[in-house]
């Protein structure tokens, strides 16, 4: 068995037994501007290896694991408004938050400009 990475599993010992497990995810991809849509299924491999017992011999067993679940990446087009308004919500927050810094600041320099600061 070949993974991505395209490494071989050779057993070098006697009884060494491997067990690979492929999970595999049906996934589309649509982009907006041209309309395209492509369809592909994602795998990840897991080998996990073992000693077969002394009155066994090696094995290799493979696990599929087929989601019934499929993924879809959209490239959808964003409108002005939403940018706008996220584009408020950042410069909100972060005249908040120096606001909260400017306060806390402001408090602990009164504190030790009239001395109770410790």
């Amino acid at each position: 068995f070949v993974d991505d990475h395209h490494k071989d599993f050779v057993s070098t010992e006697q009884q060494l037994s491997y067990s690979h497990v492929v999970k595999v995810v049906q996934t589309w991809m649509e982009w907006a501007r041209s309309g395209l849509r492509a369809h592909f299924y994602e795998m990840s491999v897991n080998t996990i290896q073992g000693k077969a017992p002394a009155e066994s011999t090696a094995e290799v067993v493979f696990h599929y694991d087929i989601s019934p679940l499929s993924v879809l990446i959209r490239e959808e087009k964003e409108s002005l408004f939403r940018f706008v308004v996220n584009l408020c919500a950042i410069v909100g927050g972060v005249f908040t938050v120096a606001g909260m810094c400017n306060s806390v600041i402001g408090s602990i320099a009164h504190k030790i400009q009239i001395g109770k600061f410790q």
